[in-house]
């Protein structure tokens, strides 16, 4: 999950209620991981804060890639790096 403000933190409950294992999520305010928390998400990346590359980390983090990508920042970088974070053969 990409961006930790309103519609984020409904994205996160809505997995959590889905059934989603694992929930990352990415923001540049480490503030905002608190709250997150409280909604289900359970691993918090702060991209600025990660020596190398992003996608890179993420997709370790998640074992290959997620399954499901979600951005709730707008922003076309932070669209691709969600798309690029995806697992390759199946993630959405």
């Amino acid at each position: 999950m990409f961006g930790l403000s309103g519609i984020g933190l409904n994205v996160i409950q809505g997995l959590r209620l889905a059934g989603a294992d694992q929930i990352v999520g990415v923001d540049l305010n480490p503030g905002k991981a608190e709250m997150a928390t409280k909604f289900g998400m359970t691993d918090f990346v702060n991209p600025s804060k990660i020596d190398g590359d992003l996608v890179a980390h993420l997709v370790g983090l998640t074992g290959g890639g997620a399954d499901y990508t979600f951005d709730a920042t707008g922003n076309v970088g932070v669209m691709r790096t969600a798309l690029e974070a995806a697992h390759k053969g199946w993630g959405e």
